[in-house]
């Protein structure tokens, strides 16, 4: 069992940049909630290693809203508006950001295989959360496509 002194640690580890919203709390705390369900190992890795963002922008507006900094290493891009607007559960934003740490873990970066969504759900259902996806094949795309 996790200590009320532990959780604390990770939140004062945790590497957080971006929008600031009266949700703020209530996204770090589902980040802490998913951070404490997965292996120890894995969650010392990603403390380390990544940067999670809070946005509400899209696509390009990326680079117009965030340092050089954050381009540069691992980042999870949260947000909130986009999460809502699903009508995720805690639960379920809790599973969409351990496939996306899941990613990092597999090292899934610079390809275009469709595979890696399944990859990184078979991971997470490991790790004891639900699959992020259903159906698979809106990402036979990315066969073709050339990714840059």
């Amino acid at each position: 069992m996790i200590t009320k002194e532990e959780k604390e640690e990770i939140m004062y580890n945790l590497r957080i940049i971006g929008d600031v919203t009266i949700d703020d709390e209530k996204y770090k705390k589902i980040l802490l909630e998913t951070l404490l369900k997965l292996p120890e190992v894995i969650r010392e890795k990603i403390l380390e290693e990544v940067l999670f963002i809070f946005t509400s922008a899209y696509g390009t507006t990326f680079n117009l809203f965030f340092p050089k900094q954050a381009i540069e290493q691992k980042c999870i891009i949260l947000n909130p508006a986009l999460h809502e607007k699903e009508k995720k559960t805690d639960e379920g934003i809790q599973d969409v950001i351990a496939h996306e740490i899941a990613h990092i873990i597999l090292n899934h970066f610079g390809s275009n295989d469709p595979n890696f969504e399944k990859e990184a759900d078979n991971l997470i259902e490991k790790w004891g959360f639900k699959r992020a996806y259903k159906d698979y094949t809106r990402f036979n795309f990315m066969r073709e496509k050339k990714w840059q």
